[in-house]
């Protein structure tokens, strides 16, 4: 037969042993709460490269449909 002083020995362990699986858990998710703004901060940077390659891609074409009506002209004149 178990005293309840050896119940409350077995409890008290129980208890301060899963203290420390809840500080994990906490600094567990701390750090995936850091690492989701980390790439939700890179996610926005890349939305901006991509938005700065598509403006370039367009002056691009822009220049060259120019060059080629400019190309054009000259070739018929």
């Amino acid at each position: 037969m178990i005293s309840s002083t050896n119940e409350q020995t077995l409890e008290t362990i129980k208890k301060s042993s899963s203290i420390p699986q809840i500080i994990d858990n906490n600094e567990q998710e701390r750090i995936i709460v850091d690492q989701l703004n980390q790439m939700r901060h890179q996610l926005l940077v890349f939305q901006d490269q991509v938005t700065t390659i598509n403006k370039s891609l367009e002056d691009g074409d822009e220049i060259i449909h120019q060059l080629g009506n400019e190309t054009n002209q000259y070739m018929h004149a």
